[in-house]
């Protein structure tokens, strides 16, 4: 009876420093200071007549040391910069940019990770509605958008593109 009782014990222990070494041994998420950013995808909504009128983008993004977004008295920066270019003739031209006195561009509130670890991961909902935001030339508009997340020390994360968008702005 002693002796299964020894070799059950020695299994748990054995397990029990098993599972203590994996979990030790996890890597913890380590991400690069720069945010990093992806789309995830989007949607274009239509109003009650069937025409597109809002595009709702949605963005992954990473940061190393968790400083997105400005404080609410911050009034000169912004986290995320758009580029909105537009089909002229055949050609995408850039129309807005962070640049531009009127500009896409928005401001998230300012994430504060805690403890040690300030590595922070994230989805960001962000939309344009296209009657008000987009001036309408045509019944049918392509455009495509360019997005950068910007940190509170200025750092720029990579560029991410939407493929063409064909806007329905006028019935038939």
């Amino acid at each position: 009876m002693k002796q299964p009782l020894k070799q059950i014990i020695n299994i748990f222990l054995t397990l029990f420093i098993l599972i203590f070494f994996f979990s030790s041994c996890q890597k913890k998420e380590v991400y690069p200071i720069i945010p990093e950013i992806e789309l995830k995808d989007f949607i274009v909504k239509q109003n009650t007549d069937t025409l597109d009128s809002c595009i709702v983008f949605h963005i992954s993004f990473k940061d190393g040391d968790g400083d997105i977004g400005f404080p609410d008295n911050d009034t000169a920066n912004k986290s995320i910069h758009v580029y909105y270019y537009k089909k002229i003739n055949g050609v995408f031209k850039l129309k807005v940019k962070p640049e531009d006195l009127f500009n896409f561009d928005v401001k998230i509130p300012m994430i504060l990770p805690t403890g040690v670890k300030r590595a922070i991961k994230g989805d960001i909902e962000y939309s344009i509605d296209t009657y008000l935001d987009l001036p309408i030339v045509s019944k049918y508009d392509t455009v495509y958008f360019a997005f950068t997340l910007v940190d509170r020390v200025l750092n720029i994360s990579n560029m991410i593109e939407t493929p063409q968008i064909v806007l329905k702005r006028e019935k038939k």
